[in-house]
């Protein structure tokens, strides 16, 4: 509900703006606000979603709740993961379509428009490299999820914070090795990025893993 809630107002209120302030017609898809920021939401979405992981335990009660279901850290984790990785992307992709839908038929009163909905293949395709962009999302999903067992109270703010420290450091050094880090990315074949994205990802995932074995047995 949530996606579906994003994915419906933003776009509408984007491609309002854009309509009255340039009259162009918001139905155009390449002024299209999900088909434009179609993995932008994807991105974003997961990764707020992946910064639930530990919410089962992010307090006294849930805590206690939690103690009381007989199964290990490896059961839950596995369950988090399922969830995260392949059941939010099918919830996303639905609720894109309704959002979709919604957004045409709004259009469609409001401006005697005729509008169209988006076809998901055209906004896949729309995307630079949908393979590598997968793996990249799984791997932004893992930092989330690797944050959300570190910090149990607002850790997607957290993990923000740090990302973007760790980002502004990465710029800093690109500065001062003239461009060295991103030559080494811009001669990286494709697949070889895409092994790089799913690497780390498994890192952070183990990782994840263990800070919430750690933090169950603090519980117990």
């Amino acid at each position: 509900m949530i996606i579906y809630v994003v994915l419906t107002l933003i776009p509408i209120l984007l491609e309002y703006l854009s309509f009255e302030r340039n009259n162009i017609n918001p139905c155009c898809s390449p002024y299209n606000a999900n088909y434009i920021y179609f993995p932008l939401w994807l991105y974003l979405l997961g990764s707020i979603f992946a910064s639930t992981t530990m919410v089962s335990i992010n307090s006294n009660s849930k805590q206690n709740i939690s103690l009381n279901v007989q199964v290990t850290a490896l059961e839950k984790y596995v369950t988090h993961l399922f969830i995260i990785i392949i059941l939010f992307p099918v919830a996303f992709l639905v609720a894109f379509k309704f959002a979709d839908y919604t957004r045409v038929a709004f259009f469609n009163i409001y401006y005697s428009a005729n509008c169209y909905p988006i076809s998901l293949v055209n906004a896949i395709r729309h995307c630079y490299n949908p393979v590598l962009e997968f793996s990249a999302g799984l791997f932004v999903q893992s930092i989330f999820i690797l944050g959300s067992t570190i910090w149990r109270r607002k850790s997607f703010i957290k993990t923000v914070a740090i990302v973007f420290s760790l980002y502004i450091t990465l710029v800093i050094l690109e500065t001062q090795f003239g461009g060295f880090i991103s030559s080494i990315f811009n001669n990286m074949n494709w697949l070889i990025e895409i092994l790089v994205f799913l690497s780390l990802s498994l890192i952070n995932w183990r990782l994840g893993y263990l800070n919430l074995r750690i933090n169950s047995n603090k519980m117990k």
